[in-house]
């Protein structure tokens, strides 16, 4: 169930995303980008910068409140090389990772270095709990946390701001 090893394989995707929400998603039968956890969006002139406005109110299944210090963590860790995972490629234009930048409580602003025509859609990764995992990114551990044993001996540890959370976790099952 870790965030950043969840994109390896299908099932994992599918279990992090009805737990971790992103910035925006896709809404299928729109067959268009909707707002996630960003209320709001606008694109600047250049076509490379991209203003988030956050929802107020969101809390980590935990209680502690969702805010952009949560989404410039996450993108601190998918770019850290002690890290590596496969959204880093995904989220960033040539080799060179997005600007982010936070604008205050709720509002994130990211800079690409080129136009980037499926920006809107790649940025609905997940977004990763700071208040959880930054001591784990911190002391290098973050690969290890949020792992199966976690799952099944503390599910509480594992937070999110999806639809879903973990009561329990049974291999197999």
């Amino acid at each position: 169930l870790n965030p950043l090893q969840s994109a390896e394989d299908a099932p994992s995707v599918a279990a992090v995303s009805r737990l971790l929400d992103g910035l925006t998603r896709f809404d299928a039968a729109r067959e268009e980008v909707v707002p996630g956890l960003a209320k709001s969006w606008e694109i600047g002139d250049d076509q490379k910068t991209f203003t988030f406005h956050l929802r107020r109110g969101v809390k980590w299944s935990d209680g502690h409140p969702f805010t952009a210090d949560d989404v410039v963590f996450t993108f601190q860790v998918i770019y850290d090389e002690r890290y590596p995972n496969r959204r880093k490629s995904e989220l960033s234009v040539d080799g060179k990772p997005f600007e982010v930048e936070k604008i205050d409580d709720y509002t994130v602003r990211f800079r690409t270095a080129d136009i980037y025509a499926p920006f809107l859609l790649y940025i609905g990764t997940p977004i990763f709990p700071r208040h959880r995992l930054l001591e784990a990114y911190e002391d290098g551990s973050f690969l290890r946390v949020w792992s199966v044993r976690d799952a099944q001996l503390a599910p509480e540890s594992i937070v999110g701001t999806g639809a879903l959370t973990l009561e329990r976790f049974r291999p197999a099952e």
